[in-house]
């Protein structure tokens, strides 16, 4: 008596399936330039403060004529003295100050190149009109290995990226470790990253002098967030919450850093954008940090915090949700033993209890 082979019948995936799971590429196909291209395409000026030096008739004249023109483009203010307009721009309170006595333009082109330039621009047509030569003063100039001073970019967008896998590739993987292993995996992931980010840039490249401990600890903590806050979010929402990190760190979080695009030359939704995403305040805290003697930090260190408190809430309220069963006064459902010759994989229709009336499991005893 022969065996007929049996024949593997192939599932069909129903159609509305493989139309819902293509929605996915087409978000990013849109998420991606539209996000992108709205904060770089066309950079220019927006509220972009700057000064003019002096109390005489002719700096305020030359005040008035800048804010006639540019409109909305720039914030024009007078100060009276050049110390003042120093401290201003190494503060950046301001991106330029303009002394029209002898020409001389104070800026900090650590604070961002296109900014600078585009507020030299300004100033380059007050002096062509009062036919005096326009004198560039730099004080605060990115390093030699740092020429663009964007560097630093880089390791923010490591930084949180790796944060945000971090979350993603644990839960995925290990779904079953207790909350505070994931907690100190996190950490320790963090601490590495601050490592090794610090190492390439400083040891490898060279791209920076001096403050290496607050870079690592920059480094540190914008992973640490960025990780703590998606995992909130898919300890609560399930694989759904990939999304939501892919749209906060990468598709609005990058343009946000204010880094490729000074802050004050991108969209108004971009500014703001860049005042409460992780990812622009972590970028402002590592330029002040690096160029600007730390000046003005607190802002950035309470919108990190914010979101870390954030994602804590995130997971309280998950661990809500999968309190287990004896914490709300009911006994967990007990698990027959397997039976000697029973197959080790076994579904049962309840997966708690035998099927009743099998024998084969009437003299088992249950744990």
């Amino acid at each position: 008596m022969s065996v007929q082979p049996q024949r593997l019948t192939a599932q069909k995936i129903p159609t509305k399936f493989v139309l819902l799971a293509m929605l996915f590429p087409l978000f990013m196909a849109f998420a991606y330039p539209g996000s992108y291209v709205s904060a770089f395409h066309n950079p220019h000026p927006r509220d972009m403060k700057i000064e003019v030096i002096g109390t005489s008739q002719q700096a305020s004249q030359i005040s008035q004529e800048i804010t006639s023109q540019a409109d909305d483009a720039t914030d024009v203010k007078t100060v009276p003295d050049v110390q003042t307009a120093k401290d201003d721009v190494t503060n950046l309170n301001t991106r330029a100050a303009y002394d029209p006595s002898n020409g001389n333009v104070y800026v900090a082109s650590a604070g961002g190149r296109q900014a600078t330039q585009a507020a030299e621009g300004i100033f380059s047509q007050v002096a062509q009109q009062s036919q005096t030569n326009l004198k560039v003063q730099d004080l605060r100039a990115p390093t030699e290995n740092d020429s663009t001073g964007t560097s630093f970019l880089y390791l923010i967008i490591g930084a949180a990226i790796a944060g945000y896998m971090t979350a993603s590739m644990i839960s995925a993987f290990g779904a079953r470790l207790r909350l505070r292993t994931k907690l100190s995996v996190h950490a320790v992931m963090a601490i590495m990253a601050g490592v090794i980010e610090t190492a390439i840039s400083f040891e490898i490249f060279g791209s920076f002098d001096g403050h290496i401990m607050p870079v690592a600890l920059i480094v540190a903590g914008t992973f640490f967030t960025a990780s703590i806050v998606q995992l909130g979010f898919v300890e609560l929402l399930g694989t759904a919450a990939a999304l939501i990190g892919l749209v906060i760190f990468v598709i609005l979080g990058i343009p946000a850093t204010g880094v490729a695009v000074s802050f004050d030359m991108m969209p108004g939704f971009f500014r703001v954008m860049h005042q409460l995403l992780p990812t622009g305040a972590s970028s402002e805290l590592m330029r002040r940090c690096l160029y600007f003697d730390g000046h003005g930090i607190g802002p950035q260190i309470l919108v990190l915090a914010v979101w870390l408190v954030v994602g804590a809430g995130l997971l309280w309220m998950a661990s809500l949700r999968s309190q287990p069963a004896s914490a709300i006064g009911s006994e967990e459902p007990r698990r027959p033993r397997r039976a000697p010759d029973e197959p080790l994989l076994t579904a049962y229709e309840d997966d708690a209890v035998p099927p009743e009336g099998d024998a084969k499991y009437a003299s088992q005893p249950t744990r």
